[in-house]
Protein backbone atom coordinates (compact mmCIF):
# COMPACT_ATOMS: atom_id res chain seq x y z
CA UNK A 1 0.00 0.00 0.00
CA UNK A 2 2.82 2.36 0.87
CA UNK A 3 4.49 1.66 -2.48
CA UNK A 4 1.24 2.43 -4.34
CA UNK A 5 0.91 5.72 -2.46
CA UNK A 6 4.51 6.65 -3.35
CA UNK A 7 3.92 5.86 -7.03
CA UNK A 8 0.73 7.93 -7.09
CA UNK A 9 2.50 10.90 -5.49
CA UNK A 10 5.35 10.63 -8.01
CA UNK A 11 2.90 10.54 -10.93
CA UNK A 12 1.05 13.59 -9.60
CA UNK A 13 4.25 15.56 -9.07
CA UNK A 14 5.62 14.63 -12.48
CA UNK A 15 2.40 15.60 -14.27
CA UNK A 16 2.25 18.92 -12.39
CA UNK A 17 5.89 19.74 -13.18
CA UNK A 18 5.43 18.73 -16.82
CA UNK A 19 2.32 20.92 -17.15
CA UNK A 20 3.88 24.02 -15.58
CA UNK A 21 5.66 25.38 -18.70
CA UNK A 22 2.45 25.24 -20.73
CA UNK A 23 0.51 26.88 -17.92
CA UNK A 24 3.17 29.58 -17.59
CA UNK A 25 2.85 30.25 -21.32
CA UNK A 26 -0.92 30.70 -20.93
CA UNK A 27 -0.41 33.14 -18.05
CA UNK A 28 2.04 35.11 -20.19
CA UNK A 29 -0.45 35.23 -23.08
CA UNK A 30 -3.13 36.41 -20.66
CA UNK A 31 -0.89 39.26 -19.48
CA UNK A 32 -0.39 40.34 -23.09
CA UNK A 33 -3.96 39.84 -24.33
CA UNK A 34 -5.09 42.80 -26.39
CA UNK A 35 -8.87 42.31 -26.41
CA UNK A 36 -11.43 41.28 -23.81
CA UNK A 37 -12.50 38.35 -26.01
CA UNK A 38 -8.92 37.10 -26.10
CA UNK A 39 -8.75 37.44 -22.29
CA UNK A 40 -11.98 35.42 -21.96
CA UNK A 41 -10.65 32.68 -24.21
CA UNK A 42 -7.39 32.49 -22.26
CA UNK A 43 -9.16 32.50 -18.88
CA UNK A 44 -11.30 29.61 -20.10
CA UNK A 45 -8.26 27.78 -21.44
CA UNK A 46 -6.47 28.17 -18.10
CA UNK A 47 -9.61 27.00 -16.29
CA UNK A 48 -9.77 23.88 -18.44
CA UNK A 49 -6.05 23.25 -18.04
CA UNK A 50 -6.13 23.49 -14.23
CA UNK A 51 -9.18 21.31 -13.51
CA UNK A 52 -7.11 18.26 -12.57
CA UNK A 53 -4.37 20.28 -10.87
CA UNK A 54 -6.46 22.62 -8.71
CA UNK A 55 -10.27 22.56 -9.16
CA UNK A 56 -10.73 25.65 -6.96
CA UNK A 57 -8.30 27.61 -9.12
CA UNK A 58 -10.10 26.32 -12.20
CA UNK A 59 -13.44 27.57 -10.86
CA UNK A 60 -11.86 30.95 -10.16
CA UNK A 61 -10.62 31.32 -13.74
CA UNK A 62 -13.96 30.11 -15.16
CA UNK A 63 -15.78 32.67 -12.99
CA UNK A 64 -13.49 35.44 -14.24
CA UNK A 65 -14.19 34.32 -17.81
CA UNK A 66 -17.94 34.24 -17.14
CA UNK A 67 -17.95 37.70 -15.56
CA UNK A 68 -15.90 39.32 -18.32
CA UNK A 69 -17.81 37.49 -21.07
CA UNK A 70 -21.10 38.64 -19.57
CA UNK A 71 -19.85 42.21 -19.37
CA UNK A 72 -18.97 42.25 -23.09
CA UNK A 73 -21.80 39.90 -24.16
CA UNK A 74 -19.34 37.32 -25.51
CA UNK A 75 -21.50 34.23 -25.83
CA UNK A 76 -18.71 31.83 -26.78
CA UNK A 77 -16.84 32.88 -23.64
CA UNK A 78 -19.98 32.36 -21.55
CA UNK A 79 -20.53 28.94 -23.10
CA UNK A 80 -17.01 27.78 -22.33
CA UNK A 81 -17.12 29.25 -18.82
CA UNK A 82 -20.21 27.17 -18.05
CA UNK A 83 -18.61 24.19 -19.77
CA UNK A 84 -15.64 24.59 -17.42
CA UNK A 85 -17.97 24.84 -14.41
CA UNK A 86 -19.56 21.58 -15.56
CA UNK A 87 -16.17 19.93 -15.95
CA UNK A 88 -15.10 20.93 -12.46
CA UNK A 89 -18.40 19.58 -11.11
CA UNK A 90 -17.76 16.35 -13.01
CA UNK A 91 -14.24 16.12 -11.58
CA UNK A 92 -15.61 16.68 -8.05
CA UNK A 93 -18.38 14.06 -8.54
CA UNK A 94 -21.08 16.75 -8.39
CA UNK A 95 -22.92 15.25 -11.33
CA UNK A 96 -26.29 16.97 -11.24
CA UNK A 97 -24.75 20.41 -10.75
CA UNK A 98 -22.41 19.54 -13.61
CA UNK A 99 -25.32 18.64 -15.87
CA UNK A 100 -27.02 21.96 -15.04
CA UNK A 101 -23.87 23.89 -15.95
CA UNK A 102 -23.40 21.87 -19.13
CA UNK A 103 -27.01 22.59 -20.11
CA UNK A 104 -26.35 26.29 -19.56
CA UNK A 105 -23.26 26.03 -21.78
CA UNK A 106 -25.36 24.24 -24.41
CA UNK A 107 -27.77 27.21 -24.55
CA UNK A 108 -24.97 29.61 -25.41
CA UNK A 109 -23.38 27.27 -27.94
CA UNK A 110 -26.75 26.67 -29.64
CA UNK A 111 -27.38 30.41 -29.79
CA UNK A 112 -24.16 30.98 -31.76
CA UNK A 113 -24.20 27.60 -33.55
CA UNK A 114 -20.84 26.58 -32.05
CA UNK A 115 -20.64 22.96 -33.20
CA UNK A 116 -17.36 22.26 -31.43
CA UNK A 117 -18.69 23.58 -28.11
CA UNK A 118 -21.84 21.49 -28.52
CA UNK A 119 -19.67 18.44 -29.14
CA UNK A 120 -17.72 19.02 -25.94
CA UNK A 121 -20.88 19.52 -23.92
CA UNK A 122 -22.48 16.37 -25.32
CA UNK A 123 -19.35 14.32 -24.70
CA UNK A 124 -19.01 15.42 -21.07
CA UNK A 125 -22.73 14.90 -20.51
CA UNK A 126 -22.31 11.35 -21.81
CA UNK A 127 -19.38 10.74 -19.47
CA UNK A 128 -21.38 11.94 -16.47
CA UNK A 129 -24.43 9.88 -17.41
CA UNK A 130 -22.18 6.81 -17.75
CA UNK A 131 -20.86 7.29 -14.21
CA UNK A 132 -24.43 7.68 -12.98
CA UNK A 133 -25.34 4.37 -14.60
CA UNK A 134 -27.79 6.06 -17.00
CA UNK A 135 -26.44 4.20 -20.00
CA UNK A 136 -29.15 5.00 -22.55
CA UNK A 137 -28.83 8.72 -21.81
CA UNK A 138 -25.04 8.36 -21.93
CA UNK A 139 -25.06 6.67 -25.34
CA UNK A 140 -27.46 9.24 -26.71
CA UNK A 141 -25.27 12.12 -25.53
CA UNK A 142 -22.05 10.48 -26.74
CA UNK A 143 -23.47 9.77 -30.20
CA UNK A 144 -24.78 13.33 -30.33
CA UNK A 145 -21.26 14.54 -29.51
CA UNK A 146 -19.85 12.33 -32.25
CA UNK A 147 -22.32 13.81 -34.73
CA UNK A 148 -21.20 17.33 -33.79
CA UNK A 149 -17.51 16.47 -34.11
CA UNK A 150 -18.04 14.82 -37.49
CA UNK A 151 -19.38 18.16 -38.74
CA UNK A 152 -16.07 19.88 -38.04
Amino acid sequence: MRRLFTVLIAIFLFSSVEAQPELDALYKKLENAKTDEEKCDLLNEIALFTINIDPDQSLNYAKQAKDLSGKINYKKGLGFAYYNFGNVNYYLDEYEVGIKNLNEARKYFEEINDVEGLGYVSNTTGEIRTLEGKYEDALSALFEGLDFFEKL
